[in-house]
């Protein structure tokens, strides 16, 4: 798994082969059925006109409905061999294992459209914008991260159980949304509170069904620094959430 992981890469079909003379196109946002290897389309019903920036998170969240829909469709999940890294789930988090979790976070997406909306394309806050994940989910979820050989966090995965989900309690908001929201300038800090988050829930309502994301155990982010990439940590990260479950 790469840094800044998604989970499109297991389920779109890809990109046709780029013709000599013709412009490379993107690829199909239909899913494949890994089995027949014919296009199921009922899998991602046609959805409401979204918003500029949402329609960009769009292709990510169909990706999620289709894993939650089908999930042994695509997905065979194998126990990951030993690593050199070490997986432990952050309880009672340091400031220090904050700091080093959040840096890790940021540098996994630093290339990320979504997070980089998110942090209105501003480097300076994409730590804050870590810091909002990682926070939501020490309050509330469930973190693992990953160390390597010196103890150093190089990653992190960020998951909620039945019950609760992401910026869903008073105390998510208070805590975790509002030290974000105070160091955005007033426009993104608007577009935040009012567009993003609650069409992000409608989207996920509609996608999912109402309450659904709710009553189910999912992951929220993972994220690998990108010197540590392509190392298993991903496929461990899984694991620990799969074990939890």
């Amino acid at each position: 798994m790469d840094s800044g992981v998604d989970l499109s890469g297991l389920i779109y079909g890809s990109s046709p082969e780029k013709a000599p003379g013709k412009r490379h196109r993107p690829p199909t946002r239909k899913l494949v059925d890994s089995g027949s290897k014919k296009w199921d389309p009922e899998v991602t019903p046609l959805l409401a006109p979204l918003p500029a920036r949402m329609r960009i998170m769009q292709r990510h969240f169909t990706a999620f409905t289709a894993f939650h829909s089908t999930p042994s469709r695509f997905f065979h999940y194998t126990r990951p061999r030993s690593s050199k890294y070490n997986i432990r789930e952050l309880k009672d988090a340091t400031v220090s294992e904050r700091a080093a979790a959040e840096i890790a976070i940021a540098h996994g997406f630093q290339h990320n459209r979504c997070l980089m909306m998110t942090a209105n394309h501003d480097p300076v806050y994409s730590v804050a914008v870590s810091r909002l994940f990682l926070t939501a989910a020490l309050l509330e979820g469930t973190t693992h991260v990953a160390e390597d050989s010196a103890g150093k966090i190089v990653g992190a995965i960020m998951s909620f159980g039945p019950g609760t989900e992401f910026l869903h309690t008073t105390r998510q908001k208070e805590e975790a949304l509002a030290p974000l929201l105070a160091c955005l300038d007033n426009r993104t800090s608007w577009w935040l509170t009012n567009e993003f988050i609650p069409e992000y829930s409608t989207f996920l309502d509609s996608s999912l069904g109402p309450g659904t994301l709710l009553d189910s155990w999912h992951l929220q982010l993972a994220s690998i620094h990108p010197d540590h990439a392509r190392s298993g940590i991903g496929k461990h990260f899984v694991h620990e959430v799969i074990n939890q479950v």
